[in-house]
């Protein structure tokens, strides 16, 4: 047998031949489960040694049986260090469990946010995610769907539809194909957001249970926020392009939003009252005041994405996309000479790139801003990572974007819309509060 402190071999004896150490397993007398190598705390049941010493030796001698582990408080749960000192003893434990309050808030959320999943993902493959006012929409076609419009019930159309787009394309007319190319990325940003809601949702059932099961802190905050960033790629490419009015208020998209949102509230609460009386404590407050401009922030930025640049542009779709259909239709004679400079055009570029790109990470960005603010309250002994690395991609890409905007802008002697100037302010502000938050991140287990 090798031992453990000095690594020598000490053969079959109970005791280091060298060093003396214990070469046997010794076992807590309290809980009877095996004791780490310096025998003198279990981290199953609280008992330790020197508690054991002290017990014997006071007045209150109990015949060599410690006392039990102190119980721990509900505002005491989940110390980054798992220690806590009580009769000038340190006692140490593994990861508490649930209250039955606390059981029943975890259950209660998780169904929800199960349930919210679902129902977006029957919309997405059975209902209708657009229509407008009050009519369902075909997407393949933009007219109104005969019956509604699912991924299963239409997969041979939507197969067809993608078979025929070389037909379909006209070069000789590249301004009219902007509306279809916007078609073809909406129809794709459909079809991979229900399979990514797909697949997290599977998991999130996984989760739930094992979660149930294990007695533990946990959360379907994230499951939530997949789910809101999946139907937020689907609006916010509709948004982009010509097809905002078909994701509006009565359309399916929206109302998955507004129960996605609904979830990550569910979500919150569950997370308060796991926190019960530690969420007064003023780290507690400082971290759930910064978690909640920086959701707000995100938010914003995700509403209110400046599709319009300037103050007077009017469009159907975002500006850069329509001023680029008014520049290729110019170009090929099919509409009047756009009057834009070079540099402005490659402003433009830069703000198009920008705005594609964020089609697909501004959604999920919010997403994780509200799944923070209804994960604030972290136990077990978890350490809050924060969440200084995104806001500062957000904060080079909404520099980058900024300046492109603002040399747009002076290209064309106009004046920034008010969405624009938001967004610039609201990042500045996820950038600012991201450092303060870093500041708390872990005060609430304090």
């Amino acid at each position: 047998m090798i031992c453990n402190n000095c690594h020598k071999d000490a053969g079959n004896e109970n005791f280091c031949p060298y060093c003396g150490a214990p070469l046997r397993q010794k076992y807590c007398p309290q809980c009877h489960k095996p004791l780490p190598p310096d025998g003198r705390t279990c981290y199953s049941c609280g008992w330790s040694e020197t508690a054991q010493y002290n017990n014997m030796s006071g007045n209150g001698y109990t015949g060599g049986m410690p006392e039990p582990a102190p119980e721990v408080r509900s505002n005491d749960k989940g110390l980054i260090s798992g220690r806590r000192e009580e009769y000038g003893n340190r006692f140490e434990y593994g990861a508490p469990r649930r209250t039955a309050v606390q059981t029943i808030s975890s259950l209660i959320s998780g169904i929800a946010v199960l349930a919210i999943c679902g129902v977006t993902i029957y919309f997405m493959l059975m209902g209708n995610m657009f229509a407008y006012e009050g009519t369902p929409i075909n997407p393949l076609t933009m007219s109104p769907a005969d019956g509604s419009f699912g991924l299963v019930y239409n997969l041979e159309e939507i197969i067809i539809f993608f078979r025929n787009i070389s037909t379909n394309f006209a070069p000789d007319d590249l301004a009219g194909m902007v509306p279809y190319i916007v078609q073809i990325l909406l129809i794709v940003i459909y079809a991979l957001a229900a399979v990514i809601l797909s697949i997290s949702t599977f998991i999130a059932v996984f989760a739930f249970i094992i979660g149930m099961a294990r007695g533990r802190n946990f959360s379907m905050a994230s499951f939530a926020a997949i789910d809101f960033a999946c139907v937020g790629m689907i609006w916010f490419a509709a948004r982009f392009g010509y097809y905002g009015h078909i994701v509006d208020a009565g359309s399916g998209t929206f109302t998955c939003l507004v129960i996605a949102v609904a979830g990550l509230a569910v979500c919150l609460l569950s997370n308060l009252v796991f926190a019960g009386t530690r969420a007064l404590k003023p780290g507690s407050l400082a971290k759930f005041v910064t978690n909640a401009v920086i959701f707000a922030g995100g938010f914003i930025c995700f509403f209110s994405f400046p599709f319009r640049i300037t103050a007077g542009y009017e469009g159907s779709s975002s500006e850069i996309l329509g001023r680029a259909a008014e520049i290729i239709g110019s170009l090929s004679g099919d509409a009047a000479t756009t009057e834009i400079s070079i540099y402005g055009i490659v402003c433009m570029v830069g703000l198009l790139i920008l705005t594609i790109k964020y089609i697909f990470t501004m959604p999920f960005f919010a997403g994780k801003t509200a799944s923070r603010l209804a994960r604030t309250y972290k136990f077990d002994g978890y350490k809050d990572k924060g969440i200084m690395y995104r806001s500062t991609l957000l904060l080079i890409g909404a520099v980058i974007f900024a300046a492109f905007g603002f040399m747009y802008i002076s290209s064309l002697g106009a004046t920034p819309s008010v969405e624009f100037i938001t967004f610039c302010i609201s990042v500045a502000a996820i950038f600012v509060f991201a450092i303060l938050n870093r500041l708390c991140k872990d005060r609430d287990q304090l």
